[in-house]
């Protein structure tokens, strides 16, 4: 069972990085970045997105998706504003330019997206959407699960170790109870001086 649990794993691990790939490749023939697409995706579905929201959405590397969105604000496709009654973090959105200029190329990917999802069929989506679900919710749990057992079997080491230095500590101080006990019974030599003889 172990063994076929490592086979579906690494199917799995392959199955999402060829998605990757698949949406890398596109974006490559259309002269950005994978990186760069989703930041795209993101504003162009969710008009007030924010930079943590790519980054937890995409797994991006912050740095990675400040430094596109400073490029895209620089080129005039992007702008921030802050929300109503919310300043925590300032909200990006597409500019009239940035519409127009992404517009087409959104098209396109969902033009494409489209037709792989009417291949599949809506049994088959529902499906793969809920079993994604699951396993998301299933690896949270397992998460927690093995932390919580990494933390006892910590515990115990601990204190393991902590039996191991007193039990060192207690041999330490009866040995040199003992010495000092020798010392006290081994017989004092008197030394005569030879005027005494």
């Amino acid at each position: 069972m172990e063994h076929l649990y490592k086979e579906q794993i690494t199917a799995m691990g392959r199955y999402f990085g060829q998605i990757v790939e698949l949406y890398a490749a596109w974006a490559k023939t259309k002269g950005i970045s994978y990186n760069k697409l989703a930041v795209i995706v993101t504003l162009f579905y969710q008009p007030y997105g924010t930079q943590s929201q790519v980054c937890t959405e995409w797994a991006i590397p912050k740095q990675t998706v400040s430094t596109i969105c400073k490029g895209l604000e620089k080129e005039g496709l992007i702008h921030y504003l802050h929300i109503a009654n919310d300043n925590r973090e300032k909200c990006m959105a597409l500019t009239k330019e940035g519409q127009v200029a992404f517009r087409p190329l959104m098209k396109e990917l969902q033009a494409i997206e489209t037709q792989a999802l009417t291949i599949m069929g809506e049994s088959q989506i529902q499906e793969l959407l809920r079993s994604m679900h699951c396993f998301i919710e299933a690896f949270k749990a397992g998460a927690t699960q093995v932390a919580a057992q990494e933390g006892t079997a910590q515990i115990v080491e601990e204190l393991i170790s902590q039996d191991t230095k007193q039990v060192a500590a207690q041999a330490k101080t009866q040995h040199a109870e003992q010495a000092a006990s020798q010392d006290d019974k081994t017989p004092t030599t008197k030394i005569v001086s030879k005027a005494n003889v």
